[in-house]
Order: C-alpha cells, then sequence, then structure tokens
C-alpha cells in the first residue's frame, strides 16, 4: 500500500472550499494510507471561526491549533495582524518540519505532499533530513497572484509575500498548480521556477448539479441573482451593490439577489445594502454548507462575479456546471471560459462597466431569444471543459502514484 502524508497549513471545510478534504479523500479511495499533518488557525481574522473541526474517515488527522490567537483577536490594525500572522505561520512551518521527521521514524511514507506554500515549505525543510532524502515530494497550490502582481508592479504585495514566492520557485518531484483563472502556470514561467518543467496545471472538478435549469420563461417575472464568495475587499461584492442601486435607479426593480459568504467585510456590505434602499432586494445569508449552496443554484438565473483578479474559482465552474446566465469581468484567465452573449456576459474591469451590466440585466427580463442563446452556449462549455471530481482526482492519483512506481 502506498503512503502518503499531507501537510497543510489549511483545514478541511464545509461551508467553502471543498477540494482542501476532497484531496486527501481521493488518495483514500483510490487505496492509499493517508495521514493529515495540518494546522488550523482558530483567529477571528480568519474563515475558520464559523467552520467546525472536521474529520474524515479513514484519514488520520494530526491537527494543531496555531499559537497567539487571543493576542491577534485584539488587534484591529490589519497591517498588524499581517505581521503577527506570518511571524507565528513561519514559527509552525519549523515546528512542522521536526514533527515531519518524527512522523517518518515511527511510520515511514512514500510520498510528502507540501499543500499550499505553507505546508510545502515545511516539507521542504524536513526534506533536508537525510531519512527523508528519498521520499518523493509534491507541491501543490491552488493558484497564485504572483503573476498579476509581477505584471501591475504591485512591488509591495511581492516583498510581503516573500515566503510564497520562495515556495513557488523551490522544486519538488512532482508539482500541481490549480488553473483558476490566475496563470499559476506563466508565473512559474516569470520567476523561472524550478517546477515548471514538471507541473500539472489543472481545473479543479465539480459534481453533477442534481436540479433542472430555468426555462427562458421563468425570468419574465422577476431576475434572481446568486452570488457566492467569501466577503473580503478582493472580491468585490461592493460592485454587485452598486449594481442593484443603479436597476432601482432606472426603475428596475423585477430583481432579488442572494449573497451567500462571510468574512470581514461583511459588516461593510450590510451597511451599503441599508444606505442604498436595497434591504428588500438582497438578502445574505452568511456562509452555509456546500450541499445546500445547489438549492440556491437552482433558484437562481443569473450568477455575479465581479472579482478584482481572476474568477475562475469553483463557485463560477459550478454555475456553469448548474447552467447559469454568468456575469463576470475578463481578468485572469477568465475570458477563456465566458464569451460575451455567447454563453454568458463578460466586461473590460474599467469605470462604467456597471451600466452595462444593468443594461443586460434588464434586457434578460424582456428578450427570452437571448436567454436560450446564452443557455444553450453555457451547456456546450459544461460539457467541452469541466471535469467531474472523479476524473480530476483519478488523474492526479494516478501521476503522483508514478512516483513511486517508476522507482
Amino acid at each position: 500500500m502506498k503512503k502518503i502524508l499531507f501537510v497543510s497549513f489549511l483545514d478541511f471545510k464545509e461551508k467553502s472550499i471543498q477540494v482542501i478534504r476532497k484531496t486527501p479523500e481521493a488518495y483514500r479511495d483510490a487505496g492509499w494510507d493517508v495521514r493529515y499533518l495540518v494546522a488550523r488557525d482558530n483567529s477571528v481574522h480568519d474563515n475558520y471561526i464559523y467552520e467546525q473541526q472536521i474529520n474524515p474517515s479513514g484519514i488520520e488527522i494530526f491537527r494543531y491549533i496555531l499559537p497567539w490567537n487571543k493576542l491577534i483577536n485584539r488587534v484591529r490594525i490589519r497591517p498588524l495582524v499581517r505581521i503577527i500572522n506570518k511571524i507565528r505561520y513561519l514559527l509552525y512551518v519549523n515546528k512542522y518540519a521536526g514533527i515531519i521527521k518524527n512522523m517518518y521514524k515511527e511510520a515511514p511514507f512514500d510520498i510528502l505532499y507540501g499543500y499550499e506554500y505553507h505546508g510545502f515549505l515545511a516539507c521542504k525543510l524536513a526534506k533536508r533530513n537525510k531519512n527523508l532524502r528519498n521520499v518523493k515530494l509534491v507541491s501543490r497550490f491552488q493558484g497564485t497572484f504572483f503573476y498579476e502582481y509581477f505584471k501591475t508592479g504591485k512591488y509591495a504585495k511581492i516583498l510581503a509575500n516573500l515566503d510564497h514566492l520562495c515556495a513557488l520557485r523551490m522544486k519538488s518531484d512532482l508539482c500541481i498548480m490549480t488553473n483558476d483563472g490566475t496563470q499559476g502556470d506563466k508565473a512559474l514561467d516569470l520567476i523561472k521556477s524550478g517546477n515548471r518543467e514538471n507541473m500539472l496545471f489543472l481545473v479543479n472538478g465539480v459534481n453533477n448539479f442534481p436540479y433542472p435549469v430555468n426555462s427562458a420563461q421563468s425570468i419574465k417575472d422577476e431576475i434572481r441573482i446568486l452570488t457566492v464568495s467569501r466577503i473580503v475587499g478582493w472580491k468585490r461584492l461592493d460592485r454587485v451593490v452598486s449594481i442593484c442601486a443603479k436597476l432601482l435607479q432606472a426603475g428596475f426593480s423585477r430583481f432579488s439577489v442572494t449573497m451567500i459568504g462571510d468574512g470581514p467585510e461583511k459588516e461593510n456590505i450590510e451597511k451599503s445594502i441599508i444606505e442604498k434602499g436595497l434591504t428588500d432586494h438582497i438578502k445574505m445569508i452568511g456562509a452555509v454548507p456546500h450541499s445546500e449552496i445547489n438549492e440556491n443554484l437552482r433558484d437562481a438565473h443569473a450568477f455575479l462575479s465581479f472579482y478584482d483578479s481572476s474568477n475562475v474559482g469553483n463557485p463560477l465552474l459550478e454555475a456553469i456546471r448548474a447552467n447559469k446566465i454568468i456575469f463576470t469581468l475578463n481578468n485572469g484567465d477568465t475570458g477563456e471560459w465566458i464569451f460575451h452573449k455567447k454563453n454568458g456576459f463578460i466586461y473590460e474591469p474599467q469605470v462604467g462597466f456597471e451600466e452595462e451590466v444593468c443594461r443586460d440585466l434588464m434586457e434578460l427580463v424582456k428578450n427570452p431569444d437571448l436567454v436560450r442563446t446564452i443557455q444553450k452556449g453555457i451547456k456546450e462549455t459544461e460539457v467541452d471543459k469541466l471535469w467531474t471530481w472523479k476524473e480530476r482526482f483519478e488523474f492526479e492519483t494516478e501521476s503522483v502514484g508514478k512516483l513511486v512506481s517508476d522507482d
């Protein structure tokens, strides 16, 4: 039986990123012996504050709680929060390197899998021990913003994330980079990463959608809109609020919005909704278990995603699977998925695009032919481009397994 140790600073989630949990479960289902070493951040500044601890069956979990939670919970100055977080995470990178070495002594493993950059740095540090030199090392990244940082001259961001940059440059036996639209492949090229030649650049999988798609006729009375994201600044839910305010100003009130998610900007978004007189139109329901998101997708006609960076995360992929009418921005690789008025609506991220969104939303209500065209186009995109989770992980586990079987 092949044995794998995952090392991660991302704990399992029920209400957001599903791939974190699905990854070790896929190896378990493929017959691997799976252990998962994870550091959990329980501070109010992270998003585990509304997530229960999860212990999947058949996976041996070694969970540690990051220190200084009481201290960091009192801090309200965001730059200071980032500095404290940087220190405590890097301290645990060093701590985990020692734990990895001890775990190998007690029960050797074939694959060391560094999930995201802190986990990978801990693995890389542990690999300096002579006993682990023959263990194969996998690096796993959920995407990266470094291509955008370099291209737009965000040097302060680069300096603030040098640990992440170092992890991207360091070589592993196999690098798995999520193709989430942030152009991680180009980032590795740009920084001349040692991982570029042995990288798997993979789109995440998506569950099958269990409900029928709304017809064009169902939009006539009211257009129902959905957003799904953490409520943080760069995901720009303020743009959705602004668009809704413009709809009312244009005399159009036949719309409703459901916002799924939680995060540090929730209070500001709630305040803006009240100030703009949108409480009858926008409902914030917080973070919900992932299983409930399908029910909200079933009821929605349109899905809105206007992140500052790439919008090709799992929420958008799930909206494609559900054949929803997508409104988004042309940044990152989003333009490789959505084509304007063919399988959705995509706009250049410039001043005034909100007015275009308003016009197109109102057009949907009075133009069922356009709705049918979009729905046909997005169905074709679903069939041509999406993987199921099963397909996605079969490809990964077989690729990682070859690192061992080819010895």
